[in-house]
């Protein structure tokens, strides 16, 4: 293991994921934006994290038999809880112009659980991928749809969660903390505009109820008016 871009390949294979440009059309690719852009995240932010204070040992320490348990214990907790804001940010996002609480749920609810099953590829950290199903369930009924398009409101889980999670000392966590925050809130902002160039709000709402668009789309939002 030579630097720490191979590192992270061998750790978190999505890292090699070659992110799609193609607007957002279905839900399935809907979907794939979440759980890539999420596992993007999570691993940028807490393994740059880890290797800014770890500094010259990093590939030593993560190649540590008694460090590499706690190293993917966090790496799938942070993973969730990026999941979590992300899922919500895109399904607020994707019914934006027309939202039912028990319908933005029901697709936050599918959205969730398929990039759950996708992302979650180590079978001995099921047991993590379930309770963090279970904490997104226990999210979904205090949600403000209206308000999780706009800028950071959906974003309340992950930037904390990182340093929470970190295998790092809680004296380092301290001091780090806002760092931390800063840089994870730096990643989800340039994922946001991504969300926002790219889907196609009529067709995603349209491929999710099986049925046609229910009002002209605005040019210059790409979103069905009213």
């Amino acid at each position: 293991m030579k630097n720490f871009g191979e590192a992270l390949r061998q750790l978190w294979p999505t890292l090699t994921i070659r992110f799609r440009k193609n607007p957002i059309t279905t839900t399935e690719e809907l979907v794939e934006f979440i759980q890539t852009r999420a596992a993007y995240v999570a691993q940028t932010s807490l393994y740059g994290y880890l290797k800014t204070r770890m500094g010259t040992k990093f590939v030593k320490v993560f190649q540590d038999d008694e460090f590499a348990p706690s190293l993917a214990l966090a790496k799938w907790r942070v993973y969730g809880i990026c999941l979590s804001d992300l899922t919500v940010f895109c399904v607020a996002t994707a019914m934006k112009d027309r939202q039912d609480k028990s319908e933005c749920e029901a697709l936050a609810r599918l959205c969730y659980e398929q990039a759950t099953a996708q992302g979650f590829d180590d079978p001995d950290f099921y047991s993590v991928r379930d309770q963090c199903r279970a904490e997104f369930e226990a999210r979904l009924p205090y949600v403000n749809w209206p308000e999780a398009p706009e800028g950071e409101k959906a974003f309340t889980k992950s930037p904390e969660g990182v340093v929470e999670f970190a295998p790092v000392i809680k004296e380092f966590k301290e001091l780090d903390r806002e760092i931390v925050i800063n840089s994870i809130r730096f990643r989800w902002r340039d994922v946001r505009e991504q969300l926002r160039k790219r889907i196609d709000v009529p067709s995603v709402h349209q491929d999710w109820t099986g049925g046609p668009p229910t009002g002209p789309v605005s040019e210059e939002t790409g979103r069905m008016d009213n």
